[in-house]
């Protein structure tokens, strides 16, 4: 069984039950669509803030303001509150502990690094077999939105 899913808030794509045009119009207000996730193990959405530069304080103020909009939009009555994840290349230990420390809601400063990866036009050779034909994907891509679209339609 998987534990957990993949969403966008707002779109009701992450498997959380309602929706309708209350949920539509009060994303389309605050323009928030954070990348999140649902545990359904845990019952907590996981919102994720992947970040190209050092963590700053304001990641935390941005990251609080998804993490009410995910629980306003998404989270249902038998879920838990939502928690954080703000992923930066570097962070400040200092920095980071006092941007989080007036936050109530669990919020989580990760680093992670790019030192070993190259970027290339074309795979390594032994990866091919293991990669989509991107035509294909991309049509696979495109009839996935049409149905999210369709199930949106409907609600």
């Amino acid at each position: 069984m998987r534990s957990w899913r993949a969403g966008c808030v707002g779109t009701r794509t992450s498997g959380s039950e309602g929706g309708g045009e209350e949920t539509t119009s009060r994303k389309a207000e605050t323009g928030a669509s954070p990348p999140t996730l649902h545990n359904y193990i845990l019952r907590r959405f996981v919102v994720i803030d992947l970040k190209i530069e050092d963590f700053k304080p304001e990641f935390a103020g941005k990251m609080g303001f998804y993490l009410t909009a995910v629980d306003e939009l998404e989270r249902q009555p038998s879920d838990k509150p939502s928690i954080g994840l703000v992923l930066c290349p570097g962070r400040s230990k200092t920095v980071t502990e006092w941007a989080l420390q007036s936050i109530d809601t669990p919020v989580a400063v990760a680093r992670y690094t790019t030192s070993d990866i190259r970027l290339t036009q074309t795979p390594p050779a032994e990866m091919k077999p293991a990669l989509p034909d991107l035509p294909a994907l991309a049509s696979e891509l495109s009839n996935i939105v049409q149905a999210a679209n369709a199930v949106d339609d409907e609600l």
